[in-house]
C-alpha cells in the first residue's frame, strides 16, 4: 500500500505527515533551536526527515513548493528535500503550491488554519484538530498544512498523475507507484 510523507516546510518549523489510505500515520512538528545558525537549521531538519523516511519508507514525498523564490534559506532547504527524493526508498517527488493543494483540499475555498484542520478531520474521519495554546498556533499549522498536502498528492496517486521519477534498486519496474 502507498504511503505518503507530506511536508510543510519552513525555516523555523517544518510539519510532517504520513499518510496511507486516508489513514493518518503520524504527523508532527519538526522544530530545530533557535540558537542554530541557518545552515545548521537546514542541517538538523535535513537530517530528521531522512530518518522519517528511512523509517517509513514512503512512495510519494510531497512537500509545499514556495511561491517566492528569492529567499534563499527557503530555496536550500527545498532543494534539500528534493535531494531526499533521490535516496534509497527513492520516493516519487512531488511540489505542490500552496494555491493547488489548498483549492483542491478545499473545493476551491479559501481556508484559514482552524477550517483547514475540520476539512482534514471529514477526510480522515478522525478528531485531528486540536486545543492548542497560542504559542502552538504555528506549530498546529505547518502540522495541518503537511497533513493536508499529503491528502492532496493522495488523491493525485489515486488519479493517476503521479509517475516514478527515479528507480531505485529495490522498486519495481513499472512507471507507476504501486
Amino acid at each position: 500500500m502507498t504511503i505518503i510523507l507530506g511536508i510543510d516546510p519552513g525555516v523555523q518549523q517544518t510539519g510532517y505527515a504520513l499518510i496511507q489510505k486516508n489513514t493518518l500515520l503520524k504527523s508532527g512538528t519538526l522544530q530545530p533551536r533557535e540558537m542554530l545558525t541557518s545552515l545548521e537549521r537546514h542541517l538538523w531538519l535535513l537530517t530528521k526527515m531522512q530518518k522519517l523516511i528511512a523509517f517509513w519508507e514512503p512512495d510519494i514525498l510531497a512537500y509545499e513548493e514556495a511561491p517566492w523564490t528569492d529567499r534563499a534559506p527557503m530555496q536550500r532547504l527545498i532543494g534539500g528535500i528534493q535531494a531526499l527524493a533521490l535516496m534509497d526508498p527513492f520516493p516519487v517527488l512531488v511540489g505542490l503550491f500552496p494555491s493547488v493543494w489548498m483549492g483542491e483540499l478545499s473545493g476551491g475555498a479559501t481556508y484559514n488554519k482552524r477550517q483547514i484542520a475540520l476539512v482534514i478531520e471529514q477526510r480522515l474521519g478522525i478528531q485531528y484538530g486540536r486545543r492548542v495554546q497560542p504559542q502552538d498556533e504555528a506549530q498546529d499549522h505547518h502540522e495541518s498544512n503537511a497533513v493536508g498536502i499529503a491528502l492532496v498528492a493522495q488523491d493525485h496517486h489515486r488519479m493517476g498523475y503521479l509517475e516514478r521519477t527515479a528507480q531505485g534498486p529495490n522498486r519495481e519496474e513499472s512507471p507507476h507507484v504501486s
